[in-house]
């Protein structure tokens, strides 16, 4: 982002240097500040006006760069609007991987959000067709609105329902359905005897799945309208042939409360992963901001990298061995005063627990590293594993009486592979009692987010099942 240098006031006295203004749009990547100077001054010096971003949510943080107090992103990605005097400011958070991006092709974030994709069980997003913009706003919620316009195509095309609801109304000089003979009573003693309050079931789209979704749908409308201007006719655009099939579901205001109204999720995947697209959408701006502004729009980058992680163990279990299976694990430390730690990938077999792992995002990447430090897996990224992570997945292992244990971690390299697995780790103590039977392999396994996350999920399934069909000794 090009930023116009500190301004100079002529005067009588001679030159003095203005303070810098704060721009319109700031533009971070995760666990980084601004790289220009003057922004990041006028970032933190006017930090009261967006307070409630890192103060409240910790999607940002106060801290210091080469000593100077400072405002710094976190593993929050998204978009976060707010106000200075009578002006509409954003600071726009980007992937790590943005920073391989250039102003016509915003590669960073769309393999984010393919990520963020198919770690709710949906497809990878298809290249952007009639949009292009630099990395911003504009790019940010075209992707997004792309794939959510794509999900409920596929679902109006394939899976689109109606079911029977149950309705009551007063009806006046008709029956419809059964009578409700109490209430009937009960208007005729008051003089209403020509209301007759009815029960029956209607066949209709007007469900709470179909209700979520049209929110969700609209609620992205206006905030494209208030964020970025410039991509509201490409986001209209995309649910235009989506009309016809929401014309006679209501139009209310959704929130996350509402999602527990919704059940065709359960049966089926089309709904499923329409739904959790528009959990993100109405989770992300569905929260009521002063002064008819616009909502924030965030997305928990370490929480996609969990669930994507997860999905990768899943099915890398299921080509690895048709009875094992993956589990949420709860280990209790303490007897009585109960202390449990639950690692984020577990394996077990009939005869137990066979491996357990965690994914580790913000971990090794809250620092400012360089596009040349994310893609060095084994030197960079790896050493970043903290010793009291080691030690954790070491008691893992010990109480789950485990024979491997092993790490995901992230790592931008577009010369590499799409996924590596380095297992040169090895623990001098042996967390098992019989060591010298029962060897512990380690492994970490690195997933190249600057590739299609469909291939990364594919390759790193190959190379997991592998390690998890060696030799334990």
């Amino acid at each position: 982002m090009t930023l116009s240098p500190m301004l100079t006031e002529q005067s009588s006295k001679g030159s003095i240097e203005a303070e810098p203004s704060l721009p319109e749009e700031s533009l971070l990547l995760e666990y980084q500040v601004s790289q220009d100077l003057g922004e990041r001054n006028a970032l933190y010096r006017d930090r009261t006006h967006f307070r409630r971003y890192w103060e409240r949510n910790e999607w940002l943080a106060l801290d210091f760069e080469s000593g100077e107090p400072c405002v710094r992103a976190t593993h929050f990605v998204g978009l976060m609007p707010f106000h200075h005097g009578d002006k509409a400011h954003l600071i726009m958070v980007g992937p790590k991987g943005c920073c391989f991006d250039t102003p016509e092709n915003p590669l960073g974030l769309l393999r984010f959000l393919d990520l963020a994709a198919i770690a709710d069980g949906g497809e990878p997003i298809e290249e952007l067709q009639g949009y292009s913009g630099k990395m911003g706003r504009n790019a940010f919620v075209a992707v997004l609105a792309h794939q959510y316009g794509r999900l409920l195509n596929d679902l109006c095309r394939r899976d689109y329902r109606r079911y029977f609801q149950p309705i009551e109304e007063d009806l006046r000089g008709r029956v419809r359905g059964r009578i409700h003979v109490s209430g009937h009573v009960r208007n005729a003693l008051r003089g209403r005897q020509h209301c007759v309050p009815c029960r029956w079931e209607e066949f209709t789209s007007d469900n709470w799945d179909n209700r979520i979704l049209l929110g969700a749908l609209r609620r992205l409308q206006q905030s494209a309208a208030f964020l970025a201007p410039e991509a509201g006719r490409y986001v209209n655009n995309i649910f235009l042939g989506l009309e016809p099939w929401f014309s006679s579901v209501e139009e209310l205001p959704i929130g996350p409360a509402d999602f527990i109204r919704a059940r065709l999720w359960r049966t089926s995947r089309c709904y499923r992963s329409a739904l959790n697209w528009a959990r993100l959408i109405i989770q992300g701006l569905g929260r009521p901001v002063a002064g008819g502004g616009a909502s924030p729009l965030i997305i928990d980058a370490n929480d996609v990298f969990e669930r994507f992680a997860k999905l990768v163990t899943r099915a890398a279990v299921n080509s690895a061995h048709g009875s094992w299976e993956s589990f949420a694990a709860n280990f209790i430390f303490f007897r009585g005063c109960q202390a449990d730690r639950n690692p984020d990938l577990s394996i077990r077999s009939q005869q137990g627990v066979i491996a357990v792992g965690d994914a580790k995002y913000k971990d090794v990447l809250n620092q400012s590293l360089s596009s040349d430090q994310l893609g060095n897996l084994r030197h960079i990224i790896v050493p970043k594993i903290s010793p009291a992570d080691w030690y954790q997945l070491y008691v893992y292992i010990r109480l789950a009486n485990a024979s491997r244990g092993f790490f995901v971690v992230p790592f931008w390299n577009k010369s590499a592979d799409a996924a590596q697995v380095i297992t040169d780790r090895e623990f001098e103590v042996s967390p098992l009692d019989r060591a010298e039977s029962r060897a512990v392999r380690l492994a970490v396994v690195g997933l190249n987010l600057i590739h299609p996350a469909n291939r990364v999920r594919d390759q790193a399934v190959t190379l997991l099942a592998e390690w998890l069909q060696g030799d334990p000794r």
